[in-house]
């Protein structure tokens, strides 16, 4: 304890408390590395070396893992795939994953009154720099990208973990594997999109070689292709729960 003019300051102590190093994962929760169990790092291996040097890029190898830890940007890197996701230290960071019943962590300005938000995100922040990063190398869009925002729909989000947590319980897994792809579309129809999903009435519109359903894209150029000329943010981004690959008629239904 100290005194501050004519006022006790009393500090936490910490000595017996353990400080741990966390991930963003998919769920929008903070996890601890220990709870990845394909992920050979440790709080207490990742502290260290942050200890020792903060400014450094960690690089780790394994099996399962091959990433790179970026301490001054506060990012992970999966060296295979280029996938970035957030991380940070603390002592106690709310770590549950309930992603069933809570909006991502990173979430702003939640309004449960309104049907969805549409957040600019600015240049500087690391969501943006992940998102731009995907669409300029995976998604080999040449073009400049105007603004990205992000879509805080509570209703759907919860609908989209449900689903992801149904499939893992039938195909027996811990995760499921997820796909980061793109969607062209009109202008007139990205407030629908946003506020109810994708509308199977719309399908169809630019052809249905695969059957009839939405269709998306790897690529961002590719999808670029059908977003008409406008200077509102186009096309979508997003994830989607892989299901089976495969190449069908015109006349398929599935």
């Amino acid at each position: 304890m100290t005194m501050c003019g004519n006022e006790e300051v009393e500090y936490m102590d910490t000595s017996d408390t353990t400080l741990c190093w966390y991930y963003l994962a998919d769920c929008g929760r903070w996890h601890r590395f220990e709870d990845d169990p394909d992920n050979p790092l440790r709080s207490e291996d990742i502290e260290n070396d942050y200890i020792r040097n903060s400014k450094v890029v960690l690089n780790t190898h394994s099996l399962n893992c091959h990433s790179k830890i970026d301490f001054a940007a506060m990012l992970q890197t999966d060296n295979a795939t280029g996938r970035q996701r957030r991380i940070q230290r603390g002592y106690n960071i709310e770590r549950s994953c309930s992603c069933f019943s809570a909006p991502p962590v990173f979430w702003e300005k939640v309004d449960p009154t309104c049907p969805y938000q549409l957040i600019a995100l600015s240049e500087l922040c690391p969501e943006y720099q992940t998102v731009a990063g995907y669409i300029k190398t995976e998604g080999l869009l040449s073009k400049s990208i105007v603004s990205i925002s992000r879509i805080q729909n509570f209703d759907l989000w919860d609908i989209y973990c449900r689903k992801k947590k149904q499939l893992m319980r039938i195909q027996g897994v811990k995760e499921i594997q997820e796909r980061r792809l793109f969607h062209g579309t009109k202008i007139k129809n990205v407030d629908s999109i946003c506020k109810y999903n994708f509308d199977l009435g719309l399908s169809g519109e630019h052809g249905n070689l695969y059957g009839r359903g939405i269709y998306f894209a790897r690529h961002a150029s590719y999808a670029d292709k059908y977003s008409t000329a406008s200077r509102d943010p186009l096309p979508l981004y997003g994830r989607e729960t892989r299901g089976r690959l495969f190449t069908s008629t015109s006349s398929s239904t599935s």
